[in-house]
């Protein structure tokens, strides 16, 4: 895991910049402390950069940039493929020298031998830049889901480059807000893709490859969801094929030069993956998140009796209400885009508490997206073969107040029929678009100026017939965009990298085939997982229903807001031109009579918002 920077000059050359580039580099230190270099391509008009993480060859020789012998290559890669030896093993054959034993090396090789086809090869995740010499030509590629990202910054003088928006900022590249990206943002918390909250930088898509040449960028889509249908098989036989998937990316996923360990929470996801882990690695550490002052939001219990079983050595982090809000803290200090997801803080304590002990830790993230695992699934499900004659009865509750607290069964189980009433209520066509957001439109245009929304994917024109439907959305939508962008920004910040069996595109491949009655019957969801490893799982966690990996945010904003803090300032927000002061000043009154929990997650919307503003939004 590491960062990488690069620009190129569309005119003339990078005199302009060349002195900002270190600056540039260095903003990307989080993501490899283990050492930087950077390369100038003989015509002045190319620059490459990489701060390196050591993980997969700690020799210097795979130090980066990379080169090939005859210099006509040169390399900046983030990621790792784990395949790597079976390609290694391949291009000797053709007749190929290596001098490393890690990745890197290959991933070269493997684009002088096969070109851009060598992506469809790579098991794993990645952001790769090639530059080709004799050519004059540069070529970056994403991995198939956008575990890890890739930036690009275009104006009039240079397309660049990154793995993170923050280098732009070290660059002093001109960057003006996008304000139909803050509305994006507030609808779901998050930025969706390729969309970034500056209107001169785009995110690259998941699965795609680019072209840079005479100051064209062509792009391309290597991968593509398999369609081919495998309801041929038993489900006996899909058990064996899955089950055997699931082993090897375990498998796969645990090489590396130095220690590895994974995070164990109380669900079905990271509990199968801790359990393939220790039958290769025994006595593997595992981590797990605790809330004991939240017993609701508390699984720690339930994953201790799983290492118990699984034999794991296991280390509870405990993250009491200072902790949470410093962690909170740092979280908001270290975004470079706008962020609103909540559950980043909890996953940043993990990724904190692991900091300096290991560089590498396996996550079950994914799991939810490929095997239906979402309250939404459900929801969707229910909601699709729901009887109207129900109809009255469910708007009649959801019309009730919410309960004072929160954090227990009851007041889940409320949360969800309020949900669910709003849902029956929309067209099936906005089945999807609702589930996805945390705000309507009827909410943000009282807060946000220019609260329209990019027709995001065209989620509005395309119908979801199938659950497959269902998923294939959340794979080209949440997960890049929220699931993985949150794993990326707190693992990195901290110097570690993540790395998600589940996301194998074997294993995706295969599952995507499979019918939809088979992952989900409108009671639970993951029902695959649950009777395909049935035998594997603990009782206490093949029952257990669904949690969400959730934070007391309302009680965090308690302790951190204050009515006179600078962001509720009237003379600020004018000068922003972003929000209606009307709306703003509600929020004010929610935090001065001690209202939060009523809009909380609009308001840590906001709170995140400003943070982002007051560091990178202001000139």
């Amino acid at each position: 895991m590491c960062g990488i920077l690069g620009i190129v000059a569309l005119k003339g050359n990078l005199d302009d910049v060349i002195l900002d580039f270190k600056d540039g580099l260095q903003s990307l230190y989080h993501r490899g402390p283990d050492g930087s270099g950077w390369y100038i391509s003989p015509n002045g008009r190319i620059i490459l950069g990489h701060r390196r993480l050591c993980i997969m060859d700690t020799s210097e020789l795979s130090a980066q940039p990379f080169f090939d012998e005859s210099k006509n290559y040169v390399l900046v890669f983030n990621g790792a493929i784990f395949n790597f030896n079976e390609l290694r093993l391949i291009l000797q054959k053709e007749g190929y020298i290596f001098r490393t034993t890690g990745d890197t090396e290959v991933v070269l090789r493997s684009y002088q031998h096969w070109g851009p086809y060598c992506f469809n090869l790579f098991n794993g995740f990645f952001a790769i830049a090639i530059y080709d010499v004799k050519k004059d030509e540069l070529v970056l590629a994403r991995d198939r889901y956008g575990e890890k990202p890739l930036v690009l910054y275009r104006n009039s003088h240079y397309i660049a480059f990154s793995s993170e928006i923050r280098a732009f900022k070290a660059l002093n590249f001109p960057l003006s807000i996008d304000k139909k990206s803050v509305g994006l943002y507030f609808k779901y918390t998050y930025i969706p893709e390729p969309h970034s909250i500056y209107k001169e930088i785009t995110k690259v898509v998941p699965g795609t490859y680019l072209f840079i040449h005479n100051g064209n960028v062509q792009q391309h889509r290597y991968y593509t969801f398999s369609s081919q249908s495998k309801e041929h098989l038993t489900q006996q036989e899909s058990r064996i094929v899955i089950r055997n998937l699931f082993e090897d990316s375990v498998k796969l996923r645990l090489h590396a030069k130095v220690p590895v360990a994974v995070f164990l929470s109380g669900g079905i996801d990271s509990t199968l993956v801790s359990y393939f882990a220790s039958k290769i690695v025994p006595d593997i550490q595992a981590f797990t998140i605790s809330f004991p002052e939240y017993p609701y939001l508390n699984e720690a219990e339930i994953a201790s009796e799983t290492a118990k079983v699984y034999h794991l050595k296991h280390e509870i982090v405990p993250i009491a209400k200072d902790l949470l809000h410093n962690n909170a803290m740092e979280l908001l200090d270290g975004l470079d885009e706008p962020f609103a997801d909540s559950s980043a803080i909890a996953a940043y304590t993990l990724f904190r508490a692991v900091k300096g002990r290991y560089k590498v830790v396996l996550t079950g993230d994914g799991g939810d997206e490929l095997f239906a695992g979402y309250r939404k699934h459900v929801a969707w499900y229910k909601a699709m073969r729901f009887p109207f004659y129900l109809y009255p009865l469910f708007f009649a509750v959801s019309s009730m107040p919410l309960p004072a607290n929160r954090y227990n069964p009851f007041a889940d189980w409320f949360r969800k029929i309020k949900k669910f009433s709003e849902l029956i209520r929309c067209k099936t066509s906005e089945y999807y678009d609702f589930l996805a957001s945390f705000h309507q439109h009827d909410v943000l245009k009282d807060l946000i100026i220019h609260s329209e929304c990019y027709d995001l994917l065209q989620l509005q024109s395309l119908d979801i017939h199938t659950l497959n439907d269902f998923l294939l959305r959340d794979f080209q939508f949440v997960l890049p965009s929220d699931m993985l962008r949150k794993v990326d920004a707190v693992s990195m910040f901290n110097s570690v990298e993540a790395r998600s069996p589940l996301l194998d595109y074997r294993l995706v491949d295969y599952v995507f085939s499979l019918p939809e009655e088979w992952k989900l019957d409108g009671r639970n969801g993951k029902k695959l997982l649950r009777e395909f490893f049935s035998d594997l799982l603990p009782d206490h966690v093949r029952k257990q229903r669904k949690r969400g990996f959730e934070i007391p945010l309302d009680l965090l904003l308690s302790s951190m807001l204050k009515v006179d803090s600078k962001i509720f300032d009237v003379t600020f927000v004018q000068k922003q031109g972003i929000f209606k002061q009307k709306g703003v000043e509600r929020l004010k009154n929610m935090v001065r009579q001690g209202k939060i929990k009523e809009q909380a997650y609009l308001i840590w919307a906001y709170v995140v918002f400003q943070n982002w503003y007051l560091k990178y939004g202001e000139d």
